[in-house]
């Protein structure tokens, strides 16, 4: 028998359950078409993006450098600048829902293969004329020739490429701390108030690449898409409370005493705001190294090539790491702790189409989904933003400070314009092949 306050609640409950399911069979095909619409909007943006990107036609852009170069990585920020300037993106409903575009990225490479180093330039055919023009008018004497691509004489799968008895391993680059924090440029490698470099920041880098044997390749692919210029405003909260460090608001927040900033916090303070008033890009950083079976080891991008990348880093602001769960080493110990072996070769599967396609992470969260498998889920790639000044200090024509001049393939001759009042002999016609 039930208590009177349990005979009370049942017959509350009961009308009121009643009248729930009522209202449910009436309208669960509008929840259900809440939960839907998002993605089925979702899923229509990444098929027509997919389409988009398979139809935009690409070109190849080896740099020859001439043997000296005396200009700094400022040049190259200059040659950065006109790169963002070319930014695109979808901004009306028909760019977006039918046309499916995307902001449009380069990639900028540097290639090792048996003790030759290289240097690409990757961007649309459509827009070559735009690049080389930037280049040009801060390197006169650098050449970009338009040259086949060497991920076409590479095996075109993961399985063809094992098949051949090679290995391979793939990382993918983030920074240790929040995008707001720079890294270490090139400003820092010059004497002040000269405009003089001691050190070439690229060239520990092209040491190593320099010294690989001629069964290895070592490939560092740096993809950008210009970001929007309101991309620092992510970081706004972020920045108020370094602002906040030694101010009176500070002290009442934290009950202590007024304080000054350290020259350290100082610095940082003003490497920030610097950094979130330049122009920057949305950066995806890979790494690959291949090589036979039998003498594999993936000491050398994992150790060699982290550690050159890291004279970039410093302790109190920024540095790069590995994002270890979008790369192809797996453990045991790493999630979801079973058949690390299966999913290794997953993760390099997906790897290596990502590297021969130079590919920039799904903006679509049901493309992330749709291109996942169960045990090497597609959540994980993602950008970091680094600034013209960050991005001209990793890649730029090296300078004659450079050790590997023997290594990379240089201009053998500068280029000049033909000298004024040369005699024309021949008609307008005759002018008008050479023009």
């Amino acid at each position: 028998m039930l208590s009177p306050i349990t005979d009370v609640i049942v017959s509350v409950l009961q009308p009121v359950w009643g009248y729930f399911l009522v209202f449910w069979g009436e309208t669960w095909w509008f929840f259900l078409l809440i939960i839907l619409l998002p993605v089925a909007r979702s899923t229509w943006i990444y098929w027509r993006q997919i389409i988009y990107q398979h139809n935009m036609k690409y070109a190849i852009l080896e740099m020859r450098i001439p043997r000296e170069v005396t200009k700094n990585p400022r040049a190259m920020e200059q040659v950065l600048r006109a790169f963002h300037s070319m930014r695109n993106a979808a901004r009306n409903i028909r760019e977006v829902y039918w046309d499916g575009e995307v902001t449009n990225w380069v990639s900028l490479e540097i290639v090792g293969r048996g003790g030759e180093v290289h240097l690409y330039v990757r961007c649309l055919k459509s827009r070559r004329p735009l690049v080389e023009a930037a280049f040009f008018s801060s390197y006169q004497d650098v050449e970009l020739v338009e040259v086949p691509d060497y991920a076409e004489m590479l095996p075109k799968s993961a399985e063809e490429l094992w098949d051949r008895g090679l290995d391979f391993f793939g990382g993918e680059l983030e920074l240790v701390k929040p995008d707001m924090y720079p890294l270490r440029t090139y400003l820092e490698f010059e004497v002040p108030d000269e405009d003089i470099q001691l050190i070439d920041p690229i060239s520990n880098a092209l040491e190593i690449l320099g010294k690989l044997t001629k069964d290895e390749f070592v490939a560092i692919q740096i993809n950008i898409a210009p970001a929007d210029y309101s991309w620092a405003k992510e970081w706004e909260d972020e920045l108020a409370k370094l602002r906040k460090i030694g101010t009176k608001a500070a002290m009442e927040e934290e009950g202590g005493s007024l304080t000054t900033r350290t020259p350290g916090q100082t610095r940082i303070l003003k490497a920030v705001e610097e950094k979130l008033g330049r122009q920057a890009f949305n950066t995806m950083g890979r790494i690959v190294y291949v090589c036979p079976k039998a003498v594999y080891s993936d000491t050398v991008p994992r150790r060699g090539l982290i550690g050159a990348l890291n004279q970039y880093a410093t302790a109190d602001m920024n540095a790069f790491k590995w994002n270890f769960p979008a790369g192809t080493r797996t453990q045991l110990w790493d999630w979801p702790y079973i058949f690390p072996k299966l999913r290794g070769k997953l993760r390099k599967k997906r790897y290596w189409h990502w590297f021969i396609h130079r590919e920039m992470p799904e903006e679509q969260w049901t493309g992330k989904l749709l291109s996942s498998h169960p045990l090497n889920w597609n959540f994980y790639s993602k950008t970091m933003h680094l600034d013209i000044a960050e991005m001209a200090t990793i890649f730029h024509p090296p300078t004659h400070v450079v050790l590997t001049a023997p290594h990379i393939h240089r201009v053998e001759s500068k280029k000049a314009g033909a000298p004024s009042g040369l005699p024309i002999f021949g008609d307008e016609t005759a002018i008008d092949k050479f023009t």
